[in-house]
């Protein structure tokens, strides 16, 4: 807070109590001194319902922000992984067996956790079924080529590695897009 709000917030707040000493002066305003039970029962019931709404409104937004965090930080590290695997494909045209099978591992079982999970929340989960089938399609291109040395040789299968990789991408980028919109 600077000085010169310090100085507003101080006006206001004077100006305010000045006009509540002004106002409470005059002897237009009259206190009952009797209850009215009727309008205390009506003012407790209006408030037991707002107090109701108001809860149920936030245990949904509450719930929609914690499917929206648990999914994100799933696709997250799905992703992270993906992108670290497709790097590997991107910089050379060999690759370990090892890490097709950390990638099988390591990606494409937790997407099946993660439809899992997009059943479980009642979200749309189409764009996840087309991203494991595309990982399962580059899993069997992958794995389908043979190994000399636990080297696998994808050179000749380049261009469809990258097609793949490209589609498997913008697959992860839909379902960043169905989990926005929860």
């Amino acid at each position: 807070m600077n000085l010169k709000n310090i100085w507003v917030y101080g006006a206001v707040f004077f100006l305010g109590a000045f006009v509540c000493y002004i106002t409470l002066q005059f002897s237009l305003f009259e206190i009952k001194s009797e209850l009215d039970i009727p309008n205390i029962l009506i003012s407790l019931i209006t408030m037991s319902i707002g107090l109701y709404i108001a809860d149920t409104l936030q245990r949904r937004v509450n719930k929609n922000q914690n499917q929206h965090s648990y999914l994100i930080n799933k696709l997250d590290t799905l992703w992270a992984a993906f992108n670290d695997f497709s790097e590997k494909l991107s910089f050379d045209s060999k690759i370990d067996a090892t890490s097709i099978k950390n990638f099988n591992k390591e990606i494409i079982y937790p997407i099946s956790f993660l439809k899992n999970v997009f059943n479980s929340f009642e979200v749309n989960n189409n764009c996840v079924c087309d991203l494991e089938k595309n990982l399962e399609k580059l899993d069997s291109i992958l794995t389908n080529i043979p190994a000399d040395n636990n080297v696998v040789d994808y050179s000749d299968h380049l261009p469809s590695i990258e097609n793949k990789v490209t589609e498997i991408s913008k697959c992860f980028s839909k379902i960043l897009t169905q989990i926005q919109k929860l």
